[in-house]
């Protein structure tokens, strides 16, 4: 049981927050934390899936605009590296 626990562990907290800082330092504070935003929305998307899980209306809705702005963020983010701004 140690050993599956630490991998848990490991998996699911070490891991995260490490990739987490590792990109904070490479990102724009301000597009890091629309992507930070978006874990909400896979966790409701892997609820859904894996859980069935039922949203309403609403709920598709707010998830649908979080990942909008992740991408429209992420796609800034990325015409002002590529132009060195």
């Amino acid at each position: 049981m140690l050993l599956p626990g630490l991998a848990v562990g490991v998996l699911s907290t070490a891991l995260p927050y490490t990739l987490e800082m590792f990109a904070l330092t490479r990102l724009p504070a301000r597009t890091f934390g629309i992507l930070m935003s978006i874990e909400p929305a896979f966790g409701a998307l892997i609820g859904y899936f894996y859980l069935h899980e039922w949203l309403t209306a609403v709920q598709w809705t707010a998830i649908g605009l979080v990942i909008a702005a992740s991408i429209g963020a992420t796609a800034s983010a990325r015409q002002k590296l590529l132009m060195g701004a």
